[in-house]
């Protein structure tokens, strides 16, 4: 039972049916966790997936980017009142705009930088993304107009960047993480090299839960000040709000890169429904790292868990620890598969030919790349783990740039086959997403690939082959 860890006097059945229900509303959980006090009620990774896997939180890495402007004010290396012309004057365009000149890092960290869409796809790739930042046209006059951008956050990392001469990634571990006791994290990069601040970073769901409890008693873990406690008092009440922003959840307010909760308390959290609910008038805390399709949907089914966990009924463990096992669990196929080989199309994933070749109970898929050889084996009926070299194949929230270089990705991947063909299931570890490729039977036709959630560039979302 090492994927669920349980209390005494804890609802099994509460957590058998949030899992189901987060199933069948489109929410795939790969862990969570429930602390109160200082007691974990309740944690679960469903297999494959494990609790210290590392994974993209996407937009939960606002919430450390915060922490991190909060600490460096503290220190005297910046103050959410100064302007960001003034910060960074050599990076101004040559014409700076009325509302520019206005623009605050308080502005940006709560959202009402001005701006009237995201940039960040547009700053991302170019040489200098802070000079690209400063250039984008500022519609609104600063403080007035909620439009959530993840380049607002951004900035403030940039901020933290410039005044401590260090990455974000070591400010946060030296000034937070290394204290928590927290393995450093990964954090995605722009082209120039700086930390993406507002996404990107990939952490593990205990991590996430150690940093929520942090929150939650005021900057303090395991009896040392992390944070300053005026800093997240701050930070978690209400500095704007989108009325026209949908859900009850993300219109009940927004702090300094925290929403705020629609029954009470706030939450960092990230895209396909990465959350760290922090509920002070329970004292509890809630994290969970998965891939949603609904995420209003996901906090309600939140809500009525933690209203039941604690109603003691352990009568479905048996269930429970089934369910952790068998939720994902692929089928077994029986039909047979001739070794099979394909040349593809001139693509984006440079990839020249895959072999297709059946052993026992697994598929080992070679590629044949410009960059080398590559092999994924899948599994008959579970999961095997890879590590693997891929080209414009890692689903992220956007993709309409082209990668020139391979990059690292590792999975677990499994197979199965029928009349129309092979289907490979791949499931990221390092990412919240899953993709399934598909392959013909016969001699010609389309490698094609399907996901749940993110997105890959259509170049390579459909791809004609031949038989080799």
């Amino acid at each position: 039972m090492m994927n669920i860890r349980l209390s005494e006097g804890i609802n099994t059945g509460a957590i058998c049916d949030f899992i189901n229900g987060c199933y069948q509303n489109g929410t795939n959980i790969r862990t969570f966790g429930i602390v109160r006090d200082n007691n974990l009620l309740a944690a679960a990774a469903i297999e494959p997936y494990s609790f210290s896997d590392k994974v993209l939180v996407y937009s939960l890495s606002k919430s450390f980017t915060s922490v991190c402007v909060g600490i460096a004010q503290s220190e005297g290396l910046l103050n959410i009142d100064e302007r960001i012309i003034d910060i960074f004057p050599d990076k101004c365009p040559a014409v700076i705009s009325e509302n520019l000149s206005k623009m605050r890092i308080k502005d940006c960290l709560c959202m009402t930088s001005g701006h009237s869409v995201c940039c960040m796809n547009t700053i991302t790739f170019t040489s200098d993304p802070i000079k690209s930042f400063l250039s984008q046209p500022v519609e609104h006059t600063p403080g007035t107009t909620f439009v959530y951008s993840t380049a607002a956050t951004y900035i403030c990392g940039s901020v933290i960047e410039r005044r401590s001469g260090m990455l974000l990634i070591d400010y946060l571990y030296e000034k937070v993480l290394q204290k928590m006791d927290i393995e450093k994290p990964l954090w995605m990069r722009c082209a120039d090299g700086s930390c993406k601040g507002g996404t990107g970073l990939i952490i593990s769901g205990e991590d996430v839960t150690k940093f929520g409890i942090m929150l939650r008693d005021g900057g303090v873990f395991g009896g040392k000040r992390i944070v300053p406690e005026e800093w997240i008092k701050t930070a978690s009440s209400i500095h704007s709000r989108a009325p026209e922003n949908g859900t009850p959840d993300w219109t009940a307010g927004y702090g300094y890169q925290f929403w705020m909760n629609a029954r009470e308390g706030y939450r960092g959290d990230g895209a396909y429904g990465q959350l760290c609910m922090i509920l002070p008038k329970r004292n509890m805390v809630f994290t969970m790292l998965c891939e949603s399709v609904n995420m209003q949907k996901e906090v309600e089914l939140v809500y009525s868990l933690l209203d039941d966990i604690e109603k003691a009924d352990n009568s479905r463990l048996d269930e429970l620890t089934e369910l952790t096992k068998t939720l994902y669990k692929p089928q077994k196929c029986l039909s047979s598969l001739q070794k099979t080989c394909f040349k593809l199309e001139k693509n984006i994933a440079a990839i020249n030919t895959v072999t297709l070749e059946r052993c026992e109970d697994s598929l080992t898929i070679t590629l044949d790349c410009e960059y080398g050889t590559e092999k994924i084996v899948c599994g008959n009926g579970y999961y095997i783990k890879n590590s693997v070299f891929l080209q414009n194949l890692n689903p992220l929230i956007y993709t309409g740039y082209i990668y020139e270089q391979p990059e690292e990705i590792s999975l677990f991947a499994s197979f199965s086959t029928d009349e129309n063909g092979i289907a490979v299931t791949l499931r990221h570890i390092g990412t919240p997403h899953v993709q399934v490729w598909t392959f013909p039977r016969g001699k010609t036709g389309e490698w094609r690939i399907s996901l749940r959630t993110g997105t890959l560039n259509e170049r390579i979302r459909r791809t004609s082959l031949v038989g080799c």
